[in-house]
């Protein structure tokens, strides 16, 4: 076997095999700088999402927030590290951001697995009752079945008898679908 750690980025072979295969890891190293930031909580998915912390802090004040490659950036991953771990006494935010500040990666278990679900709303009402529409980003409202299935208005029957109705007052406009 040969030993690839001081390999030659200028080698003939570059360590790619295929378009698809590259035999090394690249890595980024923990701190400040790093793309992820400095804290990263790991959710079992099939899609490689996770939570993660940024050095981008500005973004967090824009109104469009669309600047991930599909993971979640958080604003305040120690907040977050402390409530996750408040079951751990060992694990107080003196010794998170402690360990932070050494900028070795850790890897920390829960004690208890905490669900965790994401939810991706183009249209909800707000608490005054407001409906809020956001773009749809990822093109899910137009997913064939994703909308909600209407009822379909039932033909009008035939009268039989003319409406009574009190003087003074219209007869009221017919009942239809709604319109698209």
């Amino acid at each position: 076997m040969v030993d690839k750690s001081n390999a030659d980025p200028n080698a003939a072979d570059r360590a790619v095999t295929s378009a698809k295969t590259y035999r090394y890891l690249i890595r980024q190293k923990p701190g400040p700088t790093n793309s992820l930031g400095q804290v990263k909580f790991m959710l079992p998915n099939a899609y490689g999402v996770y939570l993660h912390d940024t050095p981008a802090k500005e973004l967090f004040a824009k109104t469009v927030r669309t600047f991930s490659h599909g993971c979640i950036r958080i604003e305040k991953p120690v907040d977050l590290a402390e409530y996750v771990l408040r079951g751990s006494p060992e694990w107080t935010r003196e010794t998170i951001l402690s360990t932070i500040e050494r900028q070795k990666q850790q890897t920390i278990w829960l004690p208890q697995p905490i669900p965790v679900y994401i939810q991706y709303w183009t249209v909800w009402v707000d608490q005054d009752g407001t409906a809020q529409f956001r773009n749809d980003i990822y093109g899910y409202d137009e997913v064939p079945g994703a909308r909600l299935p209407l009822p379909t208005p039932k033909p009008a029957l035939a009268k039989t008898e003319p409406n009574v109705l009190p003087a003074g007052h219209a007869e009221p406009p017919p009942v239809t679908g709604p319109s698209y």
